[in-house]
């Protein structure tokens, strides 16, 4: 599973690198049972791009990543709810590395 790393300054009021992937949900909205976490893969993120170390493209290769590996941590291989939170996943990144190419004051 994916967590929030240790040292990530979770605070909306500094902006999009400290409020996880910003107005998106933290979470894969499950009908029922347990939400598979997206807030460390959207943290990790952050701090991928707040870095500048590698090119933006690796820190959104790396966000699916995460939110996949989120997805199959929660839900097990034969738990129709995995495909389900991978198609969800897949839609949150794609959203969410739209919004992170725009230019922000």
């Amino acid at each position: 599973m994916v967590t929030v790393p240790p040292n990530y300054v979770y605070n909306p009021h500094r902006g999009w690198p400290h409020d996880y992937c910003t107005a998106s949900p933290d979470e894969f909205p499950a009908p029922v049972g347990p939400k598979a976490d997206f807030r460390g893969p959207c943290a990790r993120h952050d701090m991928c791009l707040e870095a500048h170390k590698v090119p933006a493209q690796v820190c959104h290769g790396q966000l699916r990543n995460d939110l996949i590996t989120n997805c199959n941590h929660w839900y097990g291989w034969n738990n129709p709810l995995r495909y389900s939170c991978a198609d969800v996943a897949s839609k949150y990144w794609a959203v969410v590395t739209a919004w992170s190419r725009v230019p922000h004051p």
